[in-house]
């Protein structure tokens, strides 16, 4: 949802979560990955294959 450039605040509301939750939940994954926002963060998924590059990502 990040990729098809959703904010942190649809996000929780598409998937029924607080804002909060969904913050958190980006915070990990950014520090998990040691990467510094969500830019960096899609294009570590465009580079693994999780996503394809100019597609809609999975919502």
């Amino acid at each position: 949802m990040l990729v098809d450039g959703l904010a942190v605040n649809e996000v929780a509301h598409a998937l029924h979560l607080s804002e909060r939750t969904v913050a958190s939940h980006v915070a990990h994954i950014l520090d998990k990955l040691a990467l510094g926002d969500s830019a960096e963060l899609i294009g570590y998924a465009v580079r693994h294959g999780l996503i394809d590059e100019g597609s809609e990502g999975v919502a």
